[in-house]
């Protein structure tokens, strides 16, 4: 079973899924995006220095 839960920041997405995670200890608990893409400033330094054009 794949459980996917998404929300806004800071609506309590991560503590749901760590509460779920405590009642099946044969789970696995995966953060997206993972930590070397939680700085996006520095994807969208990326994309604008590809595409000068782009709006992010």
């Amino acid at each position: 079973m794949l459980i996917v839960i998404t929300g806004l920041d800071g609506s309590g997405t991560s503590t749901i899924a760590e509460k779920l995670h405590k009642m099946d200890e044969g789970s696995y608990l995966l953060h997206m995006p993972s930590e070397v893409y939680r700085d996006r400033s520095s994807i969208d330094r990326g994309v604008r220095d590809i595409s000068p054009k782009a709006v992010v």
